[in-house]
């Protein structure tokens, strides 16, 4: 299991970490602290395993590249990808839920920051069985 984390706040990055101590099913983690920078390593390793990922959590405010601006890029790269992660918005304003539930590769929407609980949940239900 692989995720990236794109959340300009580090302590949400902390408390990530924390829980995915927790979690034996995570084999790595990326972390990244604005949608620029996350979006230049996936084009940047595209053509590798480093940019296969299971599991997107979302921030919409950032500095640089926002939420919105990332899937706006993601979804140009995507057909180039050898696997589509499954991305989770994780935001404290979630104002345009419609909006964002419309885009093609956004799978949830979550108040930030996550429970221990719904992060298992969500990495669970990504591991095949």
């Amino acid at each position: 299991m692989k995720i990236f984390i794109v959340d300009d706040d580090e302590l949400v990055h902390k408390l990530y970490e924390m829980y995915f101590k927790k979690v034996v099913s995570i084999t790595h983690k990326e972390s990244f602290f604005n949608g620029f920078d996350a979006i230049k390593f996936i084009e940047d390793h595209i053509d590798t395993n480093l940019s296969v990922v299971d599991i997107i959590l979302l921030d919409i405010n950032m500095p640089i590249m926002d939420g919105v601006e990332f899937l706006d890029h993601f979804e140009r790269i995507a057909p180039r990808l050898n696997k589509i992660p499954s991305i989770f918005i994780v935001s404290s304003c979630l104002i345009e839920k419609d909006f964002l539930m419309s885009r093609k590769y956004v799978t949830g929407l979550h108040d930030k920051p996550l429970s221990e609980l719904i992060l298992k949940n969500m990495i669970f239900n990504q591991v095949s069985i």
